[in-house]
């Protein structure tokens, strides 16, 4: 029937990953494409297949009218054990996330939902000073690339080009967090605050 493989089983990195035959162990046979394929539309997106190397406490919540274009990154989140909201009404849940003790600590903005440029800024510096603590993606199709600097804290912590990767979602997850402390750490420095 199916030959066994064990060369593919060890070609697989292991730091932050495991392999997509976790599930088939190396002495086990290994199925036929079409014996695979019902098992991953179980699942809501590949981020299931992955172990990330870092952890994510409480909620997150996408800003977007397309849910089916950030369906990697909902997929990621959801097999990291966040829980995962989805509105189409950033104002909406503007003020909800402008409290610190809010249910959300991440927000993710398809910013190509909106019409005007700044229809949307002025809800997203309400909630930046209001709650720092609030890790702030914004992904646009408009976007030149990635950008993971500290130049935008104001507004947010990464911003991501679309489409949304999963591999480039990972990492600027990781970097998100990393900035969202140094703009709490500025925050609390400009109001006199000791941390």
């Amino acid at each position: 029937m199916h030959e066994k493989s064990h060369s593919i089983f060890n070609s697989f990195p292991t730091n932050g990953f495991m392999s997509i035959f976790k599930a088939f162990p190396p002495t086990a046979e290994v199925p036929h494409q079409s014996e695979v394929l019902p098992v991953l539309t179980h699942f809501p997106a590949l981020g299931r297949l992955f172990e990330p190397s870092f952890d994510i406490g409480g909620s997150a919540i996408f800003v977007t009218s397309r849910a089916s274009r950030m369906s990697e990154g909902i997929g990621f989140l959801r097999a990291m054990n966040v829980d995962v909201d989805v509105s189409s009404d950033l104002n909406g849940v503007g003020e909800t996330l402008s409290d610190p003790l809010s249910i959300w600590t991440m927000l993710i903005v398809d910013v190509d939902i909106f019409s005007g440029e700044y229809e949307f800024l002025e809800t997203l510096l309400s909630i930046r000073s209001r709650n720092p603590g609030l890790i702030i993606i914004l992904i646009s199709r408009a976007f030149a690339r990635d950008d993971h600097s500290t130049e935008r804290l104001a507004i947010c912590d990464v911003s991501i080009k679309a489409p949304v990767r999963l591999g480039s979602f990972e990492v600027s997850l990781q970097d998100a967090i990393a900035n969202n402390l140094v703009w709490q750490s500025r925050v609390f420095e400009i109001s006199g605050i000791k941390q």
